[in-house]
């Protein structure tokens, strides 16, 4: 009888270590792809101009459009991705260009900006888009 109960502590001390191995495992690949995946998102989707970074939402890296939406989504990624000093200095940035191209007189962004443009439509200057602004102010709020 001891030898039995013995042979079933042993068994669950393995099985007890497999859940744990596979536990650890899988929270470690899943902290490297996400940080995978951010990193790639940053080097195809963000991109870097004087007056800050904004995120393109263009297929062309010329004249990249920039809309507040993705803005927004952009320095939501960068706050949720509290990793690394990279990703806080990428905030920064992309709140520098939400800066630069607010509505003139308010706190709201301008809903799209075309990079590298002579002449932007006056209707994409002066109005707002609500869902870009309000990632951009839970952004702000949890970058707070």
């Amino acid at each position: 009888m001891t030898k039995r109960i013995l042979s079933f502590v042993w068994f669950f001390i393995v099985i007890l270590l497999f859940v744990f191995s596979v536990q650890y495992v899988k929270n470690e690949s899943s902290e490297h792809n996400k940080q995978e995946i951010y990193s790639q998102w940053q080097h195809k989707y963000i991109f870097k101009t004087p007056q800050g970074r904004y995120v393109n939402t263009s297929s062309r890296s010329e004249n990249g459009v920039a809309l507040s939406e993705a803005q927004g989504y952009g320095m939501l990624i960068s706050v949720l991705n509290d990793q690394d000093k990279s990703s806080e200095n990428q905030f920064y940035d992309l709140y520098t260009y939400y800066k630069h191209h607010r509505v003139k007189g308010t706190y709201l962004m301008s809903w799209r900006y075309t990079n590298g443009a002579k002449q932007q439509k006056q209707a994409d200057l002066k109005n707002n888009a609500t869902d870009g602004d309000l990632y951009i102010a839970y952004a702000l709020i949890l970058a707070s």
